[in-house]
């Protein structure tokens, strides 16, 4: 049975067990007879260190080479260079993308964590700074919180309402009430509890992340994805649309050595599925049309605060 299980192990991880067990066991001729060699350590009596070896190896084939990693991700991503929108802007993060882990278990293959939520206000700070004249941290009201799924809301009034054309600010906010969407509108402040002095509010938010390793796919990288929704509000709360964005990177495993590689590679595959989704985010936004509408709401407000505030202080 044992030599049954090492045989599948030797199966699952061919590459990685021809790696482990070449030149490491070898047959020497002495005066004394032939003398079995493995892992540079002479097997005979007056050395335990050969039988020790041998039960390493065989525990790491009987365990179907199963490895994982645990990395947590610290990435600096360049400031992006994009002429900034002439708008100041609140930016909230949830608890949720502050701390986001990713956890997850393959079968053969171990456990794998990513702990990436530290880096998420340093990224998406250093790029709403970019986009945008002035940015201002936010907080929620205390006992609110803003719904991870709800319906935009129906920013504009149909055309033959009744003085559509005309209507002000504040009937542009009316009209843009969530009760029609079925859900209240999500309280702002800021963090020292005072009024926001913003054209549009912010809020990105985590989907999903997916990972492979080259012993599932065949192939030669360490590979992420990660999603975003970025919900847009007008400043009474409402949430008027949402943006995708999307983050992929890759690691050659060329690049890593051998054994203990999936640390260090699935950690470089996830900071470049940061930048991109970073770049992504910088170059795009004001392009697609999930966001234009929400563009010109905040052209229409011309709001700035005073003095500019970053994003994660």
């Amino acid at each position: 049975m044992a030599l049954t299980r090492i045989a599948l192990g030797l199966a699952r991880c061919p590459a990685s067990a021809a790696t482990l067990l070449a030149g490491t066991i070898r047959v020497a001729n002495s005066r004394h007879g032939r003398e079995a060699v493995a892992f540079g350590v002479h097997r005979n009596r007056r050395s335990p260190y050969g039988a020790l070896a041998t039960a390493l190896v065989a525990g790491w084939l009987l365990g179907g080479c199963s490895s994982g990693a645990s990395i947590t991700v610290d990435v600096d991503v360049p400031r992006p260079l994009v002429e900034p929108i002439n708008a100041a802007v609140g930016i909230y993060y949830n608890d949720e993308l502050r701390n986001y882990v990713h956890e997850e278990e393959l079968v053969d293959h171990g456990k794998y964590r990513i702990d990436i939520g530290a880096s998420h206000a340093p990224v998406f700070a250093q790029v709403f700074d970019a986009m945008f004249e002035t940015v201002v941290p936010m907080a929620l009201v205390p006992g609110d919180e803003a719904p991870a799924d709800e319906p935009p809301a129906d920013e504009t009034p149909a055309d033959d309402e009744a003085g559509a054309g005309d209507a002000d600010l504040e009937e542009t906010d009316a009209a843009t009430d969530s009760d029609a969407a079925g859900a209240p509108p999500v309280r702002f402040t800021r963090p020292d509890g005072s009024k926001p002095a913003v054209a549009g509010i912010i809020a990105p938010s985590i989907e999903e992340v997916q990972f492979a390793i080259p012993r599932q796919t065949g192939g030669e990288f360490y590979e992420v994805w990660i999603r975003y929704r970025l919900d847009l509000y007008d400043t009474n709360g409402n949430r008027l649309g949402e943006y995708p964005v999307i983050g992929y990177g890759k690691a050659n495993k060329a690049n890593f050595g051998g054994l203990g590689q999936a640390s260090p590679a699935l950690n470089e595959a996830t900071m470049w599925a940061l930048r991109d989704a970073a770049a992504m985010l910088s170059f795009q936004f004001r392009d697609q049309s999930e966001s234009k509408d929400w563009l010109a709401m905040i052209a229409t407000r011309n709001a700035y605060a005073t003095p500019p505030h970053a994003v994660g202080q």
